[in-house]
């Protein structure tokens, strides 16, 4: 068994027991193929988004705060219509009736 920890990488073959020089020649040739530690699909992608966002503190926190405000205003923005954030005095009614 050889893992490489930063890459998240190992190599497994049980054929070759206690005979490490040759494990080693058999990684180094190809003939055993790596494969990828930790889990795959949604729940890999949150684990390595996760790991990514613990890595790069506080810049990281600081931009998922921004984006999430983003996404909220922008949200906000399509949800509520602009008529009803102007005052009253502002709206067509208020203005039909001093019309008149």
């Amino acid at each position: 068994f050889l893992l490489n920890v930063p890459k998240k990488v190992f190599w497994q073959n049980a054929t070759y027991g206690m005979d490490v020089e040759n494990f080693m020649a058999a990684v180094k040739s190809g003939s055993i193929s790596s494969r990828l530690a930790g889990k795959s699909g949604i729940e890999g992608a949150l684990q390595r988004l996760y790991y990514a966002i613990a890595e790069n503190r506080p810049w990281s926190v600081i931009l998922l705060v921004l984006v999430v405000l983003a996404l909220g205003v922008g949200l906000a923005s399509c949800i509520v219509p602009g008529d009803d954030l102007r005052p009253p005095y502002n709206r067509e009614v208020a203005n039909a009736a001093v019309a008149e």
